[in-house]
């Protein structure tokens, strides 16, 4: 096995999350300046997250993992994507992409016109494990809201993970308040 390389470790150690990640204002005057910033309680660690408006190209603007364990770090990772179809469109295009990939649905659930939720399970490079994922579309963007962990420690990182996942909440953007 190759060592585990330190940018990594680092990288991972960085976003570890041993609950959800907490969002909070800067000290300050109170003007319009402060800037939210991303709270790790656990690590001792505040930071200014970076932030740019969604482009035409899919992007990953947040990724958070737990420590590694036996070879994967259970995570949750929030993926912007444009999208012009409506969200069911987009449900059986993800759908299609699951089946191709051998995940089998767990569970789907509505939760109104914008958004739904999805469980999977299946492999991914030869390894047994459980999707939670949250659908959001907003405008012409889709927000995939997924958390990853091993089947074998769904029973232990499950509800950290959906916690996570449900925890992501939606305010206006600076692109939505021109």
């Amino acid at each position: 096995m190759k060592p585990f390389r330190p940018f990594l470790a680092v990288f991972l150690t960085i976003f570890t999350l041993h609950g959800a990640a907490a969002f909070a204002q800067q000290s300050g005057d109170g003007t319009a300046q402060e800037k939210p910033l991303l709270i790790l309680p656990a690590h001792g660690i505040q930071m200014e997250p970076l932030d740019a408006a969604p482009g035409d190209k899919a992007t990953t603007v947040f990724l958070t993992a737990l420590p590694l364990r036996n070879g994967f770090a259970s995570n949750v990772n929030v993926r912007v994507e444009t999208w012009e179809g409506n969200l069911e469109d987009y449900i059986e295009y993800s759908r299609d992409g699951f089946d191709q990939l051998g995940m089998t649905e767990i569970d789907a659930i509505p939760r109104g016109e914008d958004e739904y939720l999805i469980e999977y399970r299946g492999s991914m490079s030869g390894q047994s494990i459980r999707a939670y994922a949250r659908i959001v579309l907003r405008g012409t963007h889709i927000y995939l809201i997924t958390g990853l962990t091993p089947s074998q420690e769904w029973k232990q990182d499950g509800a950290a993970i959906r916690d996570c996942v449900e925890s992501v909440t939606f305010t206006q953007s600076a692109s939505e308040e021109q």
